[in-house]
């Protein structure tokens, strides 16, 4: 019996399921926690209940382009489409776990490589200067550690997870430089999906790049000194405790509310970072090191979009 005959009654035989879960184990031993959880996530919620049931030998190109057509129409909990960016991080495992099952000699349909997803490009969504005036006056005030994580995000560029993860030991007073070396998340912590549980973990950000070193705004060395503590101390709870992302966004909601500004995420206050340096005229490197942004490419695509304010100032040296 030839090896591919082999290799076809094995993926004829073999349920996609079991290729799941094998690659899940595997994967356990060599990503991060963080990372993991998101594998299993995605494969639990998205991927085994639509294509767990089919054997390897039946995911064609056309099953999977049914697949992706499915979830950018109907993917969500609410049964609408999910954005281009989720399906294509939902497909960029499916591909991981057929790689997978390749290398395990599973006869594989090679028409998986040539599924495309089409990008949406969206502009991304910044705080007016209005609103970025009134939550600086707002978080300048009274100071408090949560209002300086805020105006670590909104003039710094900060992650949420990355200013939770702050503790005073890394600002250099006499520098006057803000290192990241950690990010704060909440993953699953139990793979009994009837028992969902999350826990709190302390790790590095989600790229190398993304350890960095950031020149700190004067008035920010200003607002933070009055505040300083032990070097090991967090600076968000003064304790040795880390304060969760989740409350952070919860005191960022209040601020809204006092300036009578509609709710928006806490991920807006780094995009209006990135933006502003833009219309500043930031060279595109160093913004993408600031950003900690693994490629040029990533802040290029996301943020070079010049603003309605920008291209007017433009046309006007044109009337000139």
């Amino acid at each position: 019996m030839s090896l591919q005959f082999t290799q076809q009654i094995r993926s004829l035989c073999t349920r996609y399921e079991t290729i799941l879960i094998k690659w899940l184990s595997s994967a356990k031993l060599r990503v991060k926690p963080s990372t993991f959880a998101r594998y299993q996530y995605v494969c639990k919620k998205y991927i085994q209940p639509y294509l767990g049931n089919i054997p390897l030998s039946k995911l064609t190109y056309q099953t999977l382009e049914n697949y992706i057509d499915y979830l950018l129409h109907y993917g969500s909990c609410t049964g609408e489409g999910l954005s281009s960016k989720t399906v294509a991080d939902i497909y960029s495992v499916i591909k991981l776990t057929l790689d997978f099952a390749g290398s395990m000699n599973y006869a594989i349909n090679a028409g998986y490589r040539l599924v495309t997803i089409r990008k949406q490009y969206s502009q991304t969504k910044v705080l007016s200067k209005q609103q970025q005036n009134l939550i600086t006056a707002a978080a300048s005030k009274n100071t408090a550690p949560a209002d300086l994580g805020i105006l670590f995000s909104l003039y710094m560029g900060l992650r949420l997870g990355e200013v939770c993860a702050l503790k005073w030991k890394h600002i250099s007073f006499s520098e006057q430089t803000l290192t990241v070396r950690h990010t704060v998340q909440r993953i699953p912590v139990s793979e009994n999906s009837n028992t969902p549980k999350t826990g709190i973990i302390i790790t590095e950000p989600k790229s190398q790049s993304s350890i960095r070193i950031i020149p700190m705004p004067e008035f920010l060395i200003h607002l933070a000194k009055p505040l300083y503590r032990n070097p090991e101390c967090y600076i968000l709870t003064g304790t040795d405790r880390c304060m969760e992302p989740r409350t952070l966004q919860n005191y960022f909601h209040r601020i809204q509310k006092k300036c009578r500004i509609a709710p928006v995420n806490y991920h807006i206050l780094r995009h209006t970072f990135a933006t502003r340096c833009i219309e500043l005229g930031f060279d595109i490197k160093t913004l993408s090191e600031i950003l900690g942004h693994a490629t040029v490419s990533i802040t290029l695509n996301r943020y070079v979009h010049s603003s309605l304010d920008l291209k007017k100032q433009y046309m006007e040296k044109i009337n000139q």
